[in-house]
């Protein structure tokens, strides 16, 4: 179990039950805890270059200078295979593997970061707030305990302490609880391989999860030593597409850890929109890492990226709020949304039925797609009153699917498998009276009156029946 434990210029790697190994020393006084990113690499500023990283490997007699940043760095944390460089109100990655650095602008004063499990966790320069940052669902504010300095990261959580001595751990989402496992006496403790380290009162002897180990480290007692988690999970060094190797200067990683050829990503990418051609529902999947764990590709290599993680935030906004209106047991993965024709927003087209969806779900023509709002006329009334026909009959449509298909009861009832069949106009027992309004067009009912809708036809039309004849 190894942990990195830095003082003055000097870095130290501690291992339980073994001697202490002097790593390197810095020249000039560490500015904050280095950290790793794979066995070897070391990332530290110092107080001598506190705008510069620098990197010291194994084997190399000399550190390296990674980036020269605009502002003097407050905090470094390693997350994803990636840097992560706090300045005073900006957040700044760098990519190890090309050298592209990234801004993030901040909404406080910040003092350190440090990885979560799926997130990075801030820690603002009073202590009283903090937050976690998401890229696709931006930075989320957290309440903290008054002068709460951070402690490290364990089992998925963030630890602090605030100025009474409560130590609250925060999980990924941002909810703050109380931790309770055991005492915590050190400024700042390392997680390493699921345990935390940490020092006792004394700082005489390390603690591994609570619990006093054998052998004292053999660290200047009055200097200020702060611990932090050694890397030992080894980046890939290929492509997860074609499995070749990765070259610095035409590959790169993404906010998820996984790193591509520049030109087999943008391939996969391309193909991100493709839904919108076919008038299909939206679908993610092509805009997500191909190495499988979900996360939306955010890259700028792929130029849609950005529209496609705001697509991505607003639809799963609109599917919380429909899921209001539907049966407790419907998910959002229940929930179909298409792509407008004419606005390009997005809009609730009806539920997954996947007897409907095999092999495919039902043709359509993308130009009509259209929300209601794009498909409602009538500038004087809201789209409440507005009235569509049936996709199949006559009749006034009560349902919606796959964005296009409107159905009244009858017609929705008959769909099991293959789509009802068109029927001829009713005739003089037509409720619209012959006028249809057009495929995906609707009617305010204001503006018509009810007197000029065959209301009397609407119940014959909606309860089960033989189709009526051509």
């Amino acid at each position: 179990m190894i942990c990195l434990a830095s003082f003055g210029a000097t870095v130290v790697q501690l291992k339980v039950g073994e001697k202490d190994t002097v790593l390197f020393t810095a020249d000039g006084s560490f500015r904050c805890p280095p950290v790793s990113i794979g066995p070897g690499k070391l990332y530290f500023t110092t107080v001598l270059r506190p705008n510069a990283v620098q990197l010291q490997a194994d084997g190399s007699p000399n550190a390296t200078t990674v980036a020269e940043l605009e502002h003097p760095i407050l905090s470094l944390a390693s997350f994803n295979n990636k840097l992560y460089c706090l300045c005073r109100g900006v957040l700044i990655s760098i990519d190890p593997l090309s050298t592209e650095l990234e801004q993030f602008a901040l909404t406080f004063p910040a003092a350190s970061c440090d990885g979560m499990d799926k997130r990075l966790f801030i820690v603002g320069e009073s202590g009283d707030e903090g937050a976690v940052f998401c890229f696709v669902d931006g930075i989320k504010p957290v309440q903290l305990p008054k002068g709460s300095q951070y402690l490290g990261f364990y089992k998925r959580r963030v630890l602090l302490r605030g100025n009474g001595g409560v130590v609250v751990a925060v999980g990924d989402e941002g909810v703050v609880t109380p931790f309770v496992d055991f005492p915590i006496h050190g400024k700042r403790t390392a997680f390493a391989n699921g345990h935390l380290i940490d020092f006792d009162a004394t700082r005489r002897c390390l603690l591994v999860d609570g619990k006093v180990q054998p052998g004292a480290p053999h660290l200047p007692q009055d200097a200020l030593v702060t611990l932090s988690g050694l890397s030992q999970a080894e980046p890939s060094d290929s492509c997860i597409i074609c499995y070749c190797d990765l070259s610095e200067d035409e590959s790169v990683t993404l906010d998820c850890g996984h790193s591509f050829h520049t030109s087999c990503l943008l391939e996969c990418t391309s193909r991100a929109e493709a839904y919108a051609e076919k008038g299909d529902h939206i679908v993610f999947q092509m805009a997500k890492c191909p190495g499988g764990c979900g996360t939306l590709v955010r890259h700028r290599i792929a130029p849609r990226s950005k529209e496609i993680t705001k697509l991505s935030r607003t639809i799963a906004k609109a599917a919380q709020m429909e899921l209001r209106f539907q049966a407790p047991t419907k998910t959002a993965e229940d929930l179909l949304f298409y792509l407008c024709h004419r606005c390009k927003k997005p809009f609730f087209g009806g539920l997954k039925i996947c007897p409907r969806m095999n092999p495919t779900e039902a043709k359509k023509d993308p130009t009509e797609l259209t929300c209601i709002d794009c498909a409602h006329s009538c500038k004087e009334h809201a789209h409440d009153f507005a009235l569509f026909k049936c996709h199949y009959c006559c009749n006034i449509a009560t349902h919606r699917s796959f964005g296009n298909r409107f159905s009244c009861d009858r017609c929705e009832a008959a769909w099991d498998k293959a789509e009802p069949a068109q029927m001829p106009c009713r005739g003089a027992s037509c409720p619209f009276q012959q006028r249809h309004p057009s495929p995906g067009a609707s009617v305010c009912l204001l503006c018509i009156g009810p007197s000029k809708l065959r209301l009397d036809q609407i119940e014959v039309a909606v309860c089960p029946g033989q189709p009526v004849a051509s």
